[in-house]
């Protein structure tokens, strides 16, 4: 009777996936840390989604097949989550909740917590919009597909958040002063 033939693991394709994941992770994480900036207006929220999301792509392995789009998907979704957590938990909602624990503004520079500070006013699905395109550089389609809606809704929230966004920096909203962000 003969042995059975042992047949070892093929090292090949955990070491193509992960190069794969490396890849992804230079060529994604810096957009998506700006779009997730820009959308959740916390440092914070954007450093753990962007972590998580890609460990969670790597627990996953080569079953994802495309690693790119799942890491948009999953941060956002991470980040929603977290964002929902923190409002929760402090009891509040609009910019000071948006804007994260105190100190986590200091490594942006004034003009970019001004422009948090404006995304904040505007409604999540148009800031969502607005920062997967205007900030991340997505199309309305591939943005579209990474928050499960239509190009078509994405265009629709790009042109009214940039309008009220417009506004808001231009000081412009109905005879108010444009919001004031405490740093």
């Amino acid at each position: 009777m003969s042995e059975p033939e042992v047949v070892e693991a093929d090292d090949s394709v955990d070491g193509d996936w992960s190069e794969r994941v490396r890849a992804t992770y230079l060529e994604v994480r810096a957009p998506l840390w700006r779009a997730l900036l820009a959308w959740s207006g916390s440092v914070d929220v954007a450093d753990d989604a962007v972590a998580e999301g890609f460990a969670q792509v790597l627990r996953r392995g080569p079953v994802v097949r495309d690693p790119a789009a799942w890491v948009w998907r999953a941060s956002f979704r991470l980040a929603a989550g977290d964002l929902q957590r923190r409002r929760r938990s402090a009891g509040t909602v609009g910019v000071d909740a948006l804007l994260g624990v105190a100190g986590a503004t200091d490594r942006l520079p004034d003009d970019a917590i001004d422009l948090v500070g404006a995304l904040a006013h505007l409604s999540e699905q148009q800031r969502q919009c607005i920062a997967l395109v205007d900030v991340a550089g997505h199309t309305a389609p591939s943005a579209a597909a990474v928050l499960g809606t239509s190009a078509a809704t994405v265009r629709v929230q790009l042109m009214r958040g940039r309008r009220r966004l417009r506004a808001l920096l231009d000081g412009t909203t109905d005879g108010a002063p444009a919001p004031e962000v405490e740093r």
